[in-house]
């Protein structure tokens, strides 16, 4: 008995299609759709590789030139240890000065390849506009 009356609404069940050039219409509109979003995924893609690239370049330079300084950094810790014979942390400092300049050298560039990076893709984002 139920499933006669399944069977009946199911008959009696005739959804309205829309003409086909409202399906195409609506086809062709959903289509460009994904192809203006599939453009601009490209586009931040390629402006995303170029300010990685840049951020690389500059957190390198930014390492390379405070690594120039590592001896003159070594030096002013030395001397001030020196002031401070008594205190056993002026002395652990500097006998590992170097580890402790290398982890403030890595420090320093990455966050300049981080402020690199969101500079340079604001930048590309303004000049698109």
């Amino acid at each position: 008995m139920e499933e006669d009356k399944l069977k009946d609404i199911f008959n009696k069940f005739e959804p309205e299609l829309s003409p086909d050039y409202l399906f195409m219409n609506r086809l062709r509109g959903s289509l460009e759709s994904v192809e203006m979003i599939k453009e601009r995924h490209q586009a931040m893609k390629r402006k995303s590789r170029r300010a990685v690239v840049i951020a690389t370049i500059a957190g390198f330079i930014v390492g390379m030139l405070f690594s120039f300084a590592l001896p003159y950094i070594g030096e002013s810790v030395k001397n001030l240890a020196h002031s401070y014979p008594d205190m056993a942390l002026m002395k652990g400092i500097a006998e590992n000065y170097l580890l402790l300049g290398w982890i403030v050298i890595a420090a320093l560039s990455i966050y300049a390849s981080v402020n690199v990076y969101d500079i340079a893709f604001s930048l590309m984002k303004v000049r698109d506009r």
